[in-house]
């Protein structure tokens, strides 16, 4: 059984807040970005990202969360390995391969656990001017 409690309330509004920016449990906690205890904020971290109302993705040294928007489970992520920018996927190419995946291979993809990695285009030409 879930309860609505205040922290797990503030918890999800300072993810709404925040749109698509990603926090790891340390810079919440380390930074008190939102008024709950550590053990409060791992354990609904954990919970909120089974639920679906966050994702998350692993950034460069520890897991990271963000609001999952309801749209969002509908199509795949790119995420930038050097500006850490997220890439919101809702074309078709993209669903036809969800589809080969489903129909050929009985396989459902998580979309909210799905993200491509790799460098954005702005990274790339930044590398390549140096």
């Amino acid at each position: 059984m879930r309860y609505n409690t205040k922290q797990r309330e503030l918890i999800i509004s300072f993810f709404e807040k925040n749109g698509d920016k990603r926090f790891t449990a340390s810079q919440i906690i380390e930074n008190k970005l939102i008024d709950v205890g550590e053990a409060t904020v791992f354990r609904y971290l954990s919970a909120l990202t089974k639920e679906g109302i966050l994702r998350k993705t692993q950034g460069e040294n520890a897991a990271e969360y963000s609001f999952a928007k309801n749209e969002c489970k509908a199509h795949l992520h790119l995420q930038c390995t050097s500006c850490g920018r997220t890439e919101h996927m809702d074309c078709d190419f993209m669903k036809d391969i969800q589809n080969h995946v489903e129909n050929f291979h009985r396989f459902e993809i998580d979309n909210l656990r799905t993200v491509i990695y790799g460098k954005c285009s702005q990274c790339r030409s930044k590398e390549n001017k140096k």
